[in-house]
């Protein structure tokens, strides 16, 4: 079986090593497997992985043709509007097509992961496939025949309604978490997020010329063919290898609705993992909050056109693949050992100049997927693209209104992100003492992957009792030490060892 992974490595090669990483981690959960099915392993990932490829390049294909579309479109319609006045009419429109989108994101991304636990991977991630295909073929339509811009507003929100980009991409993470053993998934979400960025740097590369070539009504059926491409090929990946959820009752599906979701989150009160969340939510935030600024200032007063801002799309894009490649080998090296996830998110969350904080995200997602058990990832990659569709209701929105307030001086509209940015980077000093990422306690409840908070005058007895845990043998056919997922510490084992030698000893005894 090891002899069938390796040679999966081996063929493999460096780049796309995670398929041999899944085959092993497949083997290793399920020791009566064959090497056959753990050689079959890799597959089903190779398919995904072309899945996702032409959706995000269709995605940032159509997001940098967007901003400079509505520019058009406005010209064209107030013929004798100043350019200031053009200015604010395309941000107040990318605005509200922002906030449409994204409340539809939102709302569906929790249903849509219940649903993805309950009939598979394949299906929830291609219906928000489908939805895309749809609504970019019905924008095409718009702005071939000149409908106007609440058809296309209606366009635009059907992509959203039935999950929109981060509910595809919540399937895609979930069913390669359904073949990675906890622990490895953080690097498995980084390889997948690099290359994914790196294609996506294809469509705006390109975007300038196929506007030339065949205007925005041809860019918008492109982006609508590829989405249509990327549904076909996860439709007919194999089935991911989690069996189905129970079916959910009514007050399953209303549990399931996404603000619930997130206020159960709140309420179980894992102050480290908010802190997080919160952290992670304004960085994101001050992201895209400061690229949609500078676009807006950069068509405003620098005159950049499609080539301009597409090259802007692409080089950013490939930044954040090159950092989220290479920041890990480089931490692993620099250490002297692989850090925590925890450590990964804290560390890079609240940088997200220069697309560094992009390196976050996959360890980000790593945190919620090990937080629950293997026939809930679904739900948690969810609430992880619920977070990632938040932005999209408050931080487009306010750097428009700052923009149409500013553009006397234009430049203050950065100070928005900036503030954001610096907020995050305050709350994670807050709320993550540096202590506390040097290692993996037993985790606590239901969150396996959650570090614990120390006092740095106790780390040397937490990080020995940490050392012993994880040394120990799994107990109970739990790859985590016990029935319920969790490692249990050292005095429980000697208690526990304790009593099955009295226990020996007795039966000695009868026997005699």
């Amino acid at each position: 079986m090891n002899d069938s992974a390796d040679g999966v490595q081996s063929l493999a090669g460096d780049f796309f090593s995670l398929f041999a990483q899944m085959a092993e981690c497949r083997s290793a959960h399920s020791p009566a497997a064959t090497s056959a099915a753990s050689t079959a392993a890799a597959f089903p990932a190779a398919r995904i992985y072309a899945a996702v490829l032409p959706f995000t390049s269709a995605s940032f294909l159509a997001l940098s043709a967007f901003t400079p579309w509505l520019e058009v479109d406005v010209k064209k319609s107030y013929p004798e509007a100043s350019p200031d006045d053009v200015a604010k009419m395309v941000a107040s429109r990318s605005a509200l097509f922002s906030f449409s989108h994204g409340v539809c994101s939102v709302c569906i991304a929790g249903w849509a992961g219940m649903l993805s636990d309950r009939f598979g991977r394949r299906i929830c991630a291609s219906l928000p496939a489908v939805g895309q295909a749809v609504g970019y073929s019905l924008l095409a339509l718009v702005v071939w025949y000149d409908l106007g811009v609440y058809y296309a507003l209606a366009a635009w929100t059907l992509t959203g309604a039935l999950g929109g980009t981060f509910v595809f991409l919540a399937a895609a993470f979930a069913y390669i978490a359904d073949f990675t053993r906890s622990g490895g998934r953080g690097r498995a979400f980084s390889r997948l997020d690099s290359i994914m960025l790196y294609v996506a740097c294809i469509g705006p590369l390109f975007s300038g010329p196929l506007v030339a070539a065949v205007g925005y009504a041809g860019v918008w059926a492109l982006a609508a063919g590829m989405y249509a491409v990327a549904a076909l090929l996860f439709a007919t990946a194999p089935p991911s290898p989690q069996p189905a959820a129970p079916r959910a009752s009514l007050g399953g599906w209303v549990h399931s609705f996404t603000p619930l979701l997130l206020l159960r989150l709140v309420s179980e009160r894992r102050g480290q993992l908010l802190g997080l969340v919160l952290a992670f939510l304004l960085a994101t935030g001050g992201v895209q909050a400061g690229v949609q600024g500078f676009v807006l200032y950069a068509q405003r007063y620098l005159g950049w056109g499609q080539d301009m801002l597409g090259l802007f799309s692409a080089l950013f894009s490939a930044l954040g693949a090159t950092l989220i490649l290479f920041v890990h080998p480089i931490a692993c090296r620099l250490l002297g050992s692989a850090p925590s996830d925890l450590s990964m998110a804290a560390a890079l969350g609240g940088l997200p100049l220069l697309a560094a904080g992009a390196c976050a995200l996959p360890h980000f997602r790593a945190l919620f997927s090990d937080s629950r058990p293997a026939q809930a990832q679904g739900e948690q990659m969810a609430v992880v693209a619920a977070l990632e569709s938040l932005p999209m209701l408050y931080a487009t929105p306010l750097v428009a209104l700052a923009f149409e307030r500013l553009l006397d001086a234009p430049r203050l509209i950065f100070l928005l992100p900036l503030g954001t940015v610096g907020a995050a980077i305050l709350l994670l000093l807050a709320a993550v003492r540096p202590a506390a990422l040097l290692l993996d306690e037993p985790p606590r409840q239901r969150w396996p992957s959650q570090a614990v908070l120390v006092r740095a005058p106790d780390l040397a007895r937490r990080l020995t009792d940490s050392v012993v845990c994880n040394a120990a043998e799994p107990e109970g056919g739990s790859a985590y030490g016990s029935p319920d997922g969790r490692l249990k510490p050292r005095a429980a084992r000697e208690a526990a060892a304790s009593r099955e030698a009295e226990a020996a000893e007795q039966e000695d005894c009868l026997g005699a």
